[in-house]
Parts: structure tokens; sequence; C-alpha cells
């Protein structure tokens, strides 16, 4: 059964994320996805996943086996891993903030990332920013343009420097705001 993961140890930090409630959320949209009513998916089934069963998964008032939702995947034409992919925690809340000068001294890899950054200067009109600030939706895009999960992509972008600390979000000649402009310091 899937269930909810046992208690941290002494020291350890409780899950941010609470499995089961993020499964049968992910069930829901799914279907929802689909365009399917519990009744849909029972008919198109032919009965092998009932409808009152489907609804009690996705409301979270029933625990699901791991042979279920091999067979709910199965049926929805998903692999299981996408199945059960829920909300990544470990990711910005809301946005992710570039240090442009180190993304253009970044390897070779960065190239397309590179490019993305300027197509976003140019619909904003910004060319002069010392940072860049996305948000984190940007971040699953760009996930899916390097072909790896967000976290594995966030990984390597601080192996290669380009993400914003706050000691770089202030310029010499001024701080930068919310927003990532340069504020010019008053004089």
């Amino acid at each position: 059964m899937i269930s909810t993961p046992p208690p941290p140890g002494p020291g350890q930090q409780p899950p941010d994320l609470d499995f089961p409630a993020a499964l049968a959320a992910r069930l829901r949209a799914v279907r929802r996805q689909r365009g399917l009513s519990l009744h849909d998916v029972e008919t198109l089934s032919a009965g092998e996943l009932k409808a009152v069963v489907i609804g009690s998964y996705e409301r979270g008032d029933r625990q699901l086996t791991l042979r279920r939702v091999q067979r709910i995947a199965g049926f929805y034409r998903l692999p299981l891993s996408e199945l059960l992919a829920v909300a990544d925690t470990s990711l910005p809340a809301t946005r992710l903030v570039f240090n442009l000068p180190e993304l253009w001294k970044a390897p070779a890899a960065a190239t397309p990332l590179r490019r993305w950054v300027r197509k976003v200067q140019l619909q904003r009109g910004d060319w002069a920013g010392v940072v860049l600030t996305v948000r984190t939706d940007d971040l699953r895009a760009l996930s899916a343009m390097f072909d790896l999960a967000p976290s594995a992509l966030l990984d390597l972008l601080r192996l290669w420097g380009v993400l914003a600390s706050p000691t770089d979000l202030e310029a010499p000649d001024g701080d930068v705001d919310e927003a990532g402009e340069l504020v010019e310091a008053a004089r």
C-alpha cells in the first residue's frame, strides 16, 4: 500500500509533502485533463475501475496499492513515474534569479539557457540587467528543454554558478529591486 512515510528520525525534518494527498490530487487532475467523468472511467475500463472507487482514491478516502496505481496509469496511458510525479517542494516557491554575467561565462552546455534568456530579455526590453528574475514555472519549462527533472536542473544551475545569491543582488552603483532591475543609488 502507498501510505504516509514513517515519521522522521531524530534530527530530521518532517517531509513537506503529504504524498497520499498529492497523489489523490494528481489522479483527479489527470482524469480531468482527459475530460473524463468518473462514470466515463468505469465505462471505458469495462468496469475494471469502478467510479465510486476512483472517486474514493481522488478524495484520499482509500489507500492505493502499487498494483492499483499501475493499473490506473495503464488506463490513462501514462508512465507510472508520470502519474506518481507530484509537486517538488525543493524548488523555489515563486521565482528564480539568474546572475547574467555568470551565465555568459557558463560552459557551452548552457547555450540553450543563454538563448532562452536572450529571448526573455528581448520580450521584456531589458538589456542592461545584471540579473534576470523568472517564475518557477519557467524552471519547469527549462527542465523540459534540458530533458532533466526540475530539481536536477536546479542542481546544474547551481553547479554552473548562474543563480544569483543575495550578495549578487547588490551592485556598486545601486541595488536591484524586486523585479531584478538596477536602481541607482541616491547621491
